[in-house]
């Protein structure tokens, strides 16, 4: 929504606005319903809780909210150093709006009873919230500045993996500082809360492969680039018993149409064989996922004719030249002394 907000001032002030909803909604996930049962957080909010409840144990009473923000101070200078004031002044916002929303977001109502309905309704909050804060673009500070940091210097360590070992650390204290049953809860929360976060983030932008084994491919695949607007691959395809030859069709559509492409396969070709599979990750400048209309398809294709035309002419018009170079041939100072 904030890339649909043309004016400059107004969609920074919506993405804080996200910012600071999504801040509010982890929050609440945290105080009402991991705090009560002893579960650990994920990132540095884990470490912050587990070190407040250390502290505390040695006579030190330090809200996990101080910690985090003490915790962040040296993120925010290296934000500034590798990243730009820019950057460092979004993070500095996100960890200030964070650390307010857990030290004040607190419904005492909603916690309950049973650490099972704890980790799973805490743990879907908190991917709520944090899907909301990705699709804002924030940043809360934290492990997201660690990952940052490592991805700008060391590529080939992909953002999951490090992740996955800042979370694993966190469970390893988790298992020192509370025991092995809160653990597990905490295991449990983190998955449900990452399953979530990944149904906001890439719930309505999901990729379907569907593949398409029919007798009709050429209308099947009209049918499709007219409804649509997408590319639609053909490739060869033998039956292993028949040794027929058919045509198997390919096409990339979104989750929502997907229900859409299975009625228009079976009106096109009630025969046709047809199966999907779930896309990961897609990549490359294809008309699979990128859906453009007909009419600017062609205006591109006409524009690459154009440069190849003139690619040739340009060629054709230096051997030309080069060939006239050769035609000319300037005399010899001997030959014009006799004449």
């Amino acid at each position: 929504m904030s890339k649909i907000i043309t004016n400059k001032y107004a969609r920074i002030a919506f993405q804080i606005l996200l910012l600071a909803v999504g801040s509010a909604i982890i929050c609440l996930g945290y105080n009402c319903f991991y705090t009560p049962h002893d579960f650990t957080p994920s990132g540095f909010s884990g470490l912050a809780t587990i070190f407040s409840v250390l502290l505390s144990r040695v006579g030190i009473n330090i809200g996990s909210s101080i910690i985090y923000l003490g915790l962040n101070v040296i993120l925010v200078i290296l934000a500034f150093i590798f990243f730009g004031w820019k950057f460092a002044i979004m993070t500095l916002m996100g960890i200030g709006i964070f650390t307010l929303c857990l030290e004040y977001v607190y419904i005492p109502a909603l916690v309950p009873a049973d650490p099972t309905i704890s980790a799973l309704v805490g743990g879907a909050i908190v991917g709520v919230g944090g899907g909301i804060i990705f699709r804002s673009g924030g940043c809360t500070g934290g492990s997201d500045v660690v990952v940052l940091l490592l991805n700008k210097y060391f590529p080939n360590i992909k953002t999951g993996q490090c992740s996955m070992i800042i979370n694993l650390v966190v469970i390893v204290l988790s298992v020192i500082t509370f025991g092995i049953n809160c653990a597990f809860y905490t295991i449990v929360a983190i998955f449900i809360a990452g399953k979530m976060m990944d149904t906001i983030l890439n719930g309505s932008k999901g990729v379907r492969a569907f593949y398409i084994i029919c007798d009709k491919e050429e209308a099947v695949a009209e049918k499709i680039l007219q409804t649509f607007n997408r590319g639609v691959t053909k490739l060869n395809a033998e039956g292993a018993f028949s040794h027929k030859q058919k045509t198997m069709l390919l096409c990339l559509v979104t989750n929502e149409q997907a229900r859409r492409m299975k009625l228009i396969v079976h009106e096109a070709d009630p025969n046709s064989f047809m199966f999907s599979t779930s896309v990961r990750e897609a990549m490359g400048e294809t008309m699979f996922i990128r859906e453009v209309s007909q009419r600017k398809h062609q205006l591109l294709n006409a524009q690459i004719d154009l440069k190849t035309e003139n690619k040739f002419a340009h060629a054709k018009q230096t051997r030309l030249s080069k060939r006239n170079k050769l035609k000319y041939v300037k005399p010899h100072k001997k030959h014009l002394s006799k004449a």
